[in-house]
């Protein structure tokens, strides 16, 4: 085998190594091409393989050495681009390339056999002076620009910031989920995700019709009353986590959740007295209905200012759960990432968080800012939009609340909006990343339902590294540890 060829590419004062391998790369799947820019691609090593003297492979899929999950396909043809014309008969020599067209006065298309040797053509022109573009034909993934979904009837979907914050002329004025791109496509339909909690409230009108009864547990005395035990504001939080996830939609009343086709599972993990359930409880939820139950959502964690990880017996629920649900593609965790910044508390500090296995969740502001409380860490993937504390307090997320005087909306409004107080809102509003954290769950749900093959591990590395996120969103791709890789929100354009 021979060695590799290094290249250095001299990029805004930067000296950039780059590895080139020669004609054994048919072997090794690794190509590296000039488009003019250098660029290096591992391609599928099984068309080449099935290839016979009667079946030529005339599309060949490679991906980018970046790491991207994105695919480009390269066909049998070869793009030239040189410097000099009078270089041709040195570079073709011997080459089972034939001139097709001349594209330019130094830019030709060159027939090769097949994709195979197409590529492997490519790569060794690129390798030589005088080349300025060396690269096969080339197709990529695209879509049209497709519909978008009507706005919902829902009575307060106005309220709902954090999927659409538009001003009256349409032009986006702050970060948004911009979920009506994805709804023509999915909602959600076929994917369960459950909320670890407090309890929902299972009859709440925008809740129940989302609600897999058989799904719903209760960890702490072995029950599937998914229920809350208490009735006032200490007993909402999981009935606000639900309602951002899968609110029902288009159905005149309240709101609408991110993924409105999904369903809801219902999984109390908190005693009576609001003390988390034993470890062994919690393995067992970890790893309950594990084929049924694609996402989780645990807007909770560790609150103590020391360093805790999962015991062995919650870790062993978490990797039964990753490694064997969802018949082997691994359930999807969600974790809301901590509110204790102002005390100087870091989520990598948090064994939950930490945890390479889970999407850890940060929380931003109506503006994009990283919210007041939301805890900086290195373990952070994603962000999402929250209310805050911040400011006058009162632009917080509408969600689903306890039913009447119960939760923590306490006031009568009249009629027509008699309903409200099953919501809360405004200064009432949920806030942190526990409220952030459902948003990224429903997400989830809208991507798993548009593909369910996905891994737990690939839906994660399309938090960290697509631009677009399964048409739901558009992710600004920044390291941070106040905000993660990116935030899964539409951005107004910057001003000028």
């Amino acid at each position: 085998m021979k060695r590799p060829l290094l290249f250095c590419v001299g990029v805004a004062g930067v000296i950039i190594v780059v590895t080139v391998w020669a004609q054994t790369s048919l072997i090794s799947g690794h190509f590296y091409f000039r488009f003019p820019q250098p660029a290096a691609y591992r391609l599928e090593e099984s068309a080449v393989s099935r290839q016979s003297a009667d079946a030529k492979v005339e599309w060949l899929k490679g991906w980018p050495q970046n790491g991207s999950i994105n695919f480009v396909e390269f066909g049998s043809r070869v793009v030239l681009h040189v410097q000099s014309t009078n270089s041709l008969p040195r570079l073709l020599a011997g080459s089972p390339l034939t001139l097709s067209r001349m594209v330019a006065g130094n830019v030709f298309i060159f027939q090769a056999p097949d994709a195979p040797a197409a590529v492997g053509e490519a790569q060794r022109l690129a390798q030589q002076p005088g080349v300025l573009a060396s690269y096969p034909v080339v197709r990529q993934v695209a879509s049209l620009h497709g519909p978008y979904a009507p706005q919902p009837d829902d009575q307060y979907f106005t309220e709902q910031w954090y999927l659409e914050q538009r001003n009256t002329n349409g032009a986006v004025t702050g970060p948004d989920l911009n979920v009506r791109a994805a709804w023509p496509y999915t909602r959600g339909e076929g994917v369960v995700v459950a909320v670890a909690d407090l309890g929902v409230e299972l009859v709440h009108p925008d809740l129940a019709p989302r609600v897999a009864d058989a799904l719903n547990h209760n960890f702490s005395d072995s029950s599937t009353n998914g229920q809350p035990f208490g009735r006032d504001r200490n007993w909402a939080h999981g009935t606000e986590v639900a309602g951002l996830i899968a609110a029902e939609g288009n159905n005149g009343i309240g709101m609408i959740g991110a993924a409105p086709g999904a369903q809801l599972a219902s999984w109390v993990i908190f005693n009576s007295n609001q003390t988390l359930v034993s470890d062994e409880q919690l393995m067992d939820m970890y790893q309950f209905a594990s084929n049924v139950v694609s996402v989780q959502n645990h807007s909770w964690g560790h609150s103590r200012e020391v360093q805790e990880a999962p015991t062995l017996l919650e870790e062993i629920g978490i990797s039964n759960a990753v490694t064997f649900g969802r018949e082997g593609r691994g359930v999807v965790m969600v974790r809301s990432g901590g509110n204790f910044r102002t005390r100087g508390d870091n989520a990598d500090d948090d064994g939950y968080l930490s945890d390479p296995r889970v999407i850890a969740v940060a929380a931003v502001w109506v503006d994009g800012r990283a919210a007041s409380g939301s805890e900086p860490g290195a373990c952070l993937l994603v962000a999402a939009p929250s209310g805050d504390s911040a400011g006058d307090g009162t632009i917080k997320l509408f969600t689903t609340d306890l039913l009447g005087r119960d939760g923590v909306n306490q006031i009568q409004f009249l009629p027509p909006n008699e309903d409200l107080w099953d919501y809360v809102f405004n200064g009432l509003g949920f806030s942190g990343t526990s409220a952030s954290a459902p948003l990224v769950s429903g997400v989830v749900a809208l991507m798993l339902s548009a593909n369910p093959n996905l891994t737990w591990s690939l839906t994660a590395r399309v938090f960290a590294s697509a631009t677009t996120l399964a048409s739901a969103c558009r992710t600004r791709v920044r390291r941070s540890h106040w905000r993660g890789v990116g935030r899964i929100v539409r951005q107004p354009p910057a001003s000028r």
